[in-house]
């Protein structure tokens, strides 16, 4: 659920940016594209995800509570999912 409903998100951000369904990625750290499950750490810091929902990570760079998904949307013309 916690993919769909990032999927979900990215969609809405398209809609409000006026671009199509395939313009933009979503790219999230421990999948090839962001492979260092480490940069989660900076998402959770940039969000301050800990103080407003609770959500750390911990020493291998996993979200905790687990299930929790994170992502960083790109919408550059040449950003694409190869």
């Amino acid at each position: 659920m916690a993919e769909d409903l990032a999927e979900y998100v990215h969609q809405m951000l398209r809609g409000r940016l006026g671009f199509g369904p395939k313009h933009g990625t979503r790219l999230s750290p421990g999948y090839p594209a962001i492979s260092d499950t480490h940069y989660n750490r900076a998402l959770v810091d940039l969000l301050h995800a800990t103080d407003l929902i609770g959500v750390r990570t911990t020493e291998a760079g996993e979200f905790s509570p687990t299930g929790t998904t994170g992502a960083v949307v790109c919408f550059h013309p040449d950003a694409k999912y190869t």
